[in-house]
């Protein structure tokens, strides 16, 4: 009579399952690790854009757009505004800073070379005047206000602009 074998596992089948089981462990490895190093899109920085294209105002887009006037009179009532010149803009009218050699133009909260600056307008940066001309510190200051970003904005020395042509 011959004996019984018990089942086994023959030496032929570990192999496969090995393969399996460490395969499954290194993918769920991989897995973990990548989800670690992802970024969401929001958190994600862009850059600057280098250029901004600004189209000129149209007759009936600044007939439509209600400008605030700003003008003050100087301490003997005389208008500030003065003659017709390099530095004199109208009230609408798009200007670009120029002429700061790169150092940009304080944008303050009042027409004063001691008020707070809100911000320091870049060299090519186009504003709309919306108030002004008022002459404060030996200045001719404007109200200016950037069309895209209106948090930018407030009083600059006229010397520093131009039309945006």
């Amino acid at each position: 009579m011959t004996a019984l074998r018990s089942p086994s596992i023959r030496s032929g089948c570990v192999w496969p399952i090995a393969g399996v089981a460490v395969g499954t462990l290194a993918s769920i490895l991989l897995f973990a690790l990548g989800s670690l190093g992802r970024t969401t899109l929001a958190s994600r920085v862009y850059p600057t854009p280098l250029a901004t294209v600004i189209p000129y105002a149209s007759a009936t887009s600044a007939a439509t757009t209600e400008v605030p006037v700003l003008d003050q009179p100087t301490e003997d009532g005389a208008p500030t505004r003065q003659a017709s010149g390099p530095g004199d803009f109208r009230l609408g009218e798009l200007v670009e800073v120029f002429g700061t050699e790169g150092g940009g133009l304080r944008v303050r909260n009042e027409p004063s070379v001691n008020s707070v600056v809100n911000i320091v307008a870049l060299e090519n940066e186009v504003f709309e005047v919306r108030g002004g001309p008022t002459s404060a510190d030996g200045h001719v200051w404007w109200f200016l206000v950037n069309p895209y970003d209106i948090a930018k904005q407030g009083w600059a020395v006229g010397d520093f602009l131009r039309p945006l042509d």
